[in-house]
């Protein structure tokens, strides 16, 4: 049944982007990557905890621990892109595709080759943030920011020499950075930015997921309890014992002469 507080959330996810300019993630549901790389599920379970599921995010660790073995899917092996079974957190569109409807959840997906950035555009300005895939595929980050404005990034040229540019900025969560920062090996839990012309062309592989929080459910219509129907029959009806009205013609006074 929609909820007073579910109502709340989407509009608190609708018009945040335009308060905040960003993808507004708070920083306790920012999630630490686990052993064995599950980097992808966690970025999952940020954009769960941050559309307000916090049930379901409690389960996909637990589920891909339960699930994710055996599974097919792309890894990139001598750098040539095979198929083979994942392990438990490895992942792929195919995997993700699978768990994501197995959740009931509503969802876009971009997969390698295509490349569109409109997606990222979208994912960041009505603020759903959304997961992507770095280092061709080998690592995935939660997406909340592509900046309107311009900031200095400094590029080092062929020939040595240093040069500072212009450009829009990208930003994200790491989960590899907040287990650094959890584990004392980094003292300051920040995000990863970047200029947006170097993510695209040296970094984002073109996957990309975002989670559409859940449609408002439909009001149940409380209704009046039905009145039973009588269980005993009713005794047939002698219509001859019916007496008829009498009919008179309603007759009117005489309009006296004067």
């Amino acid at each position: 049944m929609l909820t007073v507080q579910r109502l709340a959330l989407w509009l608190v996810l609708w018009f945040t982007a335009s308060l905040y300019g960003r993808v507004n993630i708070e920083q306790k549901h920012w999630e630490a990557n686990l052993p064995g790389g599950y980097c992808a599920w966690i970025s999952l379970k940020t954009l769960l905890l941050h559309h307000g599921m916090k049930e379901l995010a409690g389960k996909v660790i637990a589920d891909e621990d339960r699930l994710g073995g055996g599974l097919e899917g792309f890894d990139l092996v001598d750098g040539q892109f095979v198929r083979k079974k994942l392990p438990p957190g490895g992942c792929s569109p195919e995997k993700m595709r699978k768990r994501l409807d197995q959740y009931k959840l509503s969802y876009k997906m971009q997969s390698p080759p295509d490349e569109n950035t409109d997606i990222l555009y979208d994912a960041v300005e009505r603020n759903f943030g959304a997961i992507v895939t770095i280092k061709q595929g080998l690592h995935a980050v939660t997406l909340i920011d592509i900046t309107k404005d311009k900031h200095p990034f400094t590029y080092v040229l062929p020939d040595g020499r240093k040069e500072t540019r212009q450009e829009r900025m990208v930003e994200y969560i790491d989960s590899n950075a907040v287990r650094a920062w959890k584990d004392g090996e980094s003292k300051k839990l920040s995000t990863t930015k970047t200029s947006l012309t170097w993510f695209v062309e040296n970094a984002w592989d073109g996957w990309c997921v975002v989670i559409y929080p859940s449609p408002p459910e439909p009001e149940v219509v409380q209704r009046l309890p039905s009145v039973p129907l009588p269980t005993t029959p009713i005794a047939p009806i002698d219509v001859s014992t019916l007496v008829r009205p009498e009919y008179r013609p309603l007759v009117l006074p005489k309009k006296s002469k004067d």
